[in-house]
């Protein structure tokens, strides 16, 4: 009985061990090459509005200029970690009616809203070859900014310049794919370009506060769009 257990055992052994043996190359196969990594990223325009544009949210920041930087806190060699600052800014003009002293009047509208976001963000590896690396990945931040507005009342040229009364808080939420590719490496250095392709939204951003009738902002209080971000990064 004792050969025929050391029999089946070494068989089990036989067949699980190149199964063992490839997980562990896989594994080693698409770990990150550096322990630190530092990138920056941006883009300008091409966001695409994921719900309708309204009155409400006036198509915002689907051209607006945006920025990311990143660094990378902690990794596993294929999950990473890492502390990130992203910040969004659109201007965009329209002309609507505003209450003038009492008075419905159309005035010419230049709307300008900017957000500062702190946050984590975690991107697990998925596949590599060589210097090439895709990973997918999740963020979460919590944002800060103050809109403002240059009113140009059409039938007299009267303008009138305002911020916000309130500064404006935000909860972002962010989801996508992200590829790098090594331009340079050395033992010290890995230097690449990055694309990324990701859903990023506000879920919740708008006035800390309510101040009445004194300007706080455009109306809408929640956006969500897909777009793309690209640069460079530095591992170390």
């Amino acid at each position: 009985m004792l050969a025929v257990l050391q029999h089946v055992t070494r068989s089990r052994a036989r067949i699980i061990a190149p199964f063992v043996v490839c997980m562990l190359c896989a594994s080693a196969s698409i770990a990150q090459h550096t322990p630190r990594e530092i990138g920056f990223s941006f883009a300008i325009g091409g966001q695409g509005k994921l719900e309708k544009k309204s009155i409400e949210n006036r198509g915002f920041f689907q051209d607006a200029f945006i920025w990311n930087l990143r660094y990378q806190i902690t990794t596993t060699g294929i999950q990473n970690l890492s502390f990130f600052a992203e910040g969004v800014s659109e201007t965009r003009e329209y002309d609507a009616q505003e209450d003038i002293n009492g008075e419905a009047l159309t005035a010419h509208h230049v709307v300008s809203v900017a957000q500062t976001t702190l946050g984590l963000e975690t991107m697990r590896t998925i596949v590599s070859s060589g210097g090439f690396r895709v990973g997918i990945g999740l963020g979460l931040g919590f944002g800060y900014g103050s809109p403002s507005r240059e009113l140009t009342i059409l039938t007299t040229g009267e303008k009138r310049n305002e911020d916000a009364a309130s500064p404006w808080l935000s909860l972002l939420l962010t989801a996508g794919v992200r590829a790098r590719y090594t331009l340079y490496r050395n033992d010290d250095l890995d230097i690449g370009i990055t694309a990324s392709g990701r859903y990023w939204g506000f879920p919740a951003i708008g006035p800390s506060g309510d101040h009445g009738r004194k300007y706080n902002g455009p109306d809408f209080r929640t956006l969500h769009h897909v777009g793309y971000l690209a640069g460079v990064s530095v591992g170390f």
